[in-house]
């Protein structure tokens, strides 16, 4: 069934919807910070997850994209005050970054020290 989300001011569909029975959607968030907590070692970052059923004999087809800007240095100045260029980075360049931090590590899955 389509139901329109959202319409612009003519009153006109602006193409979101509700998800088709073959399709989910995911939103991961991660985050990283160092030991003990300092700002600029300590970033977050977003995946979003497409998934579409083809049936049971072909599989499902994965979208992904993937939100974890930094300026394009890699070095986050957390005082500093002016607008500076940025970078989207790819899963294996954020997980390169965070880990490049002094006692940046992953997170326990339980939530708990290691």
């Amino acid at each position: 069934m389509f139901v329109p989300l959202a319409e612009d001011e003519h009153g006109e569909d602006k193409g979101l919807w509700e998800p088709r029975p073959d399709e989910k959607f995911y939103v991961l968030v991660f985050g990283s910070q160092s030991q003990p907590k300092i700002a600029r070692l300590t970033h977050t970052w977003v995946t979003f997850v497409r998934v579409k059923q083809h049936g049971e004999a072909q599989g499902a087809e994965i979208d992904y994209h993937i939100i974890s800007w930094l300026p394009t240095t890699l070095e986050v100045r957390t005082f500093r005050f002016r607008v500076e260029p940025g970078y989207n980075l790819h899963l294996y360049e954020t997980l390169q970054t965070v880990l490049k931090g002094v006692g940046a590590r992953p997170a326990h899955p339980s939530g708990a020290d290691a």
